[in-house]
């Protein structure tokens, strides 16, 4: 009779204890994607709204929407630098437009990485809120389309 029996596991309980493991690092890895997915157009739709206040600023001191042919609006970093705010590319770069009218203007947030989503803020969007403009409107996990309302700010 052996006194010293070796307690030890044997190979099947292994294989599912590291098959358990790798379905749990899966799911977790893709809520983490998911999660700074969401965190990235969020942050994108609070600063089209910065923008947005910054064109109406601008407007109400000049009269008009800055001039796509005098004032180019077409990076973040000219954007800071024209309007002195201090957007932030965590994850989304931003561009701005006069449209035809002189009277209106257009921004747009697209993300700097493989996500399909890109925002959009208008002068004359429904409540003034940056809205979803994906091809396919579930590439957009936070905001929703401009006819439910756009971002929930």
């Amino acid at each position: 009779m052996n006194i010293y029996r070796q307690h030890s596991f044997t190979l099947i309980e292994l294989v599912i204890a590291v098959s358990i493991a790798i379905i749990a690092v899966g799911f977790a890895l893709a809520n983490y994607k998911r999660g700074l997915r969401r965190a990235h157009e969020k942050i994108a739709a609070q600063q089209l709204v910065v923008i947005r206040e910054a064109m109406r600023l601008y407007r109400a001191h000049e009269g008009i929407y800055p001039n796509a042919a005098t004032i180019d609006l077409s990076t973040t970093d000219k954007i800071n630098d024209f309007f002195n705010i201090s957007l932030i590319e965590d994850g989304a770069s931003f561009s701005c437009v006069a449209t035809a009218t002189p009277d209106s203007f257009k921004c747009n947030a697209s993300p700097t990485n493989s996500e399909s989503w890109s925002l959009t803020a208008e002068s004359s969007s429904l409540n003034g809120m940056p809205y979803c403009s994906a091809v396919v409107e579930s590439d957009c996990t936070f905001c929703k389309s401009l006819a439910n309302g756009g971002c929930p700010l």
